[in-house]
């Protein structure tokens, strides 16, 4: 069985309504399995250990999350310039706040003491991921003639990806909406 492993990272807005595309990273730059893969349905990236670093996070977060925020804020009549911000928790991979700063949108720390408890997608969406790509694995063990030896062989990075992408669009709307009300009870509006 292949053992590499891949590291994703999870955005969604409060509402459940806008998710970023999956940010996964893998070791390969090129893995063999994605020759001739013009588009993912996630974000590709690699790092020699499949980890995240804060050059990988900088660019994911001005290439992607960034024009995302603003193609969603245009799609739902509201003025590019709004403000959005990024809750991070204290990873070693994420760079200074003050680096993430485009315009109006721009990042925050959630306090170091407190982030496992109140963290969105800590609240039940990573859980929930899990679950659903498993599902998926599981259908696909139970729908193939190839026995399990033989399936578990030919499992690939294409296809951690693919499961990967589709259990994210199956989180429901309220699983994202429900992580938030911890958060939502510790704030003051």
């Amino acid at each position: 069985m292949n053992k590499e492993r891949l590291t994703l990272l999870l955005c969604a807005n409060a509402s459940g309504r806008h998710r970023i595309k999956l940010f996964v990273i893998g070791k390969s730059k090129n893995p063999r399995a994605l020759n001739g893969i013009t588009s993912l349905p996630v974000i590709y990236d690699a790092q020699n250990n499949a980890w995240m670093s804060a050059a990988l996070f900088k660019e994911w977060y001005f290439t992607h999350f960034v024009p995302s925020v603003k193609a969603h804020f245009k799609k739902i009549g509201l003025p590019e310039d709004n403000k959005c911000v990024l809750l991070l928790d204290n990873c070693s991979a994420h760079p200074p706040a003050h680096e993430l700063v485009s315009g109006n949108i721009f990042a925050t720390y959630l306090p170091a003491n407190v982030t496992s408890l109140i963290q969105p997608m800590d609240q039940g969406v990573c859980q929930k991921l899990k679950e659903l790509y498993k599902k998926s694995f599981t259908t696909r063990l139970i729908n193939s003639t190839d026995s399990v030896k033989d399936l578990q062989r030919k499992f690939n990075i294409k296809n951690a990806i693919y499961f990967s992408a589709l259990a994210w669009e199956d989180v429901k709307d309220s699983t994202l909406m429900n992580s938030w009300r911890k958060l939502y009870n510790k704030m003051k509006v």
